[in-house]
């Protein structure tokens, strides 16, 4: 018998080690100081962004039933896990939503995968 690893919860739908499932995917042109707002709030697992040739991977859980993630980033220091951070891509949980915000000096072309 085998098991598939659950690496992640998203609205509902069990993600495996098997599955690509795509967050934000074609990717998504963030302009300079704007906030995208993925619409995702029940969300368990990590994701991983992407923007150009820089990376990271970010945990997300619930707590209290509201969207929250972890303050630690894996990856990039150019991401961030706090609103307004200057010169980083930051992606952070505002009313329980899943938001990405750019604080660099120029556009950026991001994708999200679960």
């Amino acid at each position: 018998m085998s098991y598939n690893i659950v690496q992640s919860l998203v609205d509902g739908e069990v993600i495996d080690q098997h599955d690509a499932v795509d967050g934000i995917n074609p990717a998504v042109t963030i302009a300079v100081d704007a906030v995208y707002d993925t619409g995702l709030t029940d969300f368990t697992g990590y994701a991983t962004f992407v923007s150009g040739n820089e990376s990271c991977i970010v945990f997300f859980y619930k707590e209290g039933g509201s969207l929250k993630a972890s303050t630690t980033i894996i990856g990039s220091a150019n991401f961030n896990t706090n609103k307004d951070e200057g010169s980083k891509i930051n992606v952070y949980v505002e009313s329980g939503e899943l938001k990405i915000q750019n604080k660099t000096t120029e556009d950026i072309s991001l994708s999200v995968r679960f």
